[in-house]
């Protein structure tokens, strides 16, 4: 009984797509290393918000 791998519907996306899959995925990842590297430089959670900009 072969397993069924969960990456297959992501791999069988055409090539731009999967760009646009690691650019959302790099940019969320962004995100969230600036905030943790807030949070132990501050030592305190900072709310993501807009406000202030």
């Amino acid at each position: 009984m072969p397993l069924t791998n969960p990456a297959l519907p992501l791999l069988a996306l055409p090539r731009p797509a999967k760009r646009a899959v690691a650019l959302a995925v790099d940019a969320g990842l962004i995100v969230l290393t600036v905030w943790i590297a807030f949070y132990l430089r501050l030592d305190e959670w900072v709310r993501l918000s807009g406000e202030g900009l």
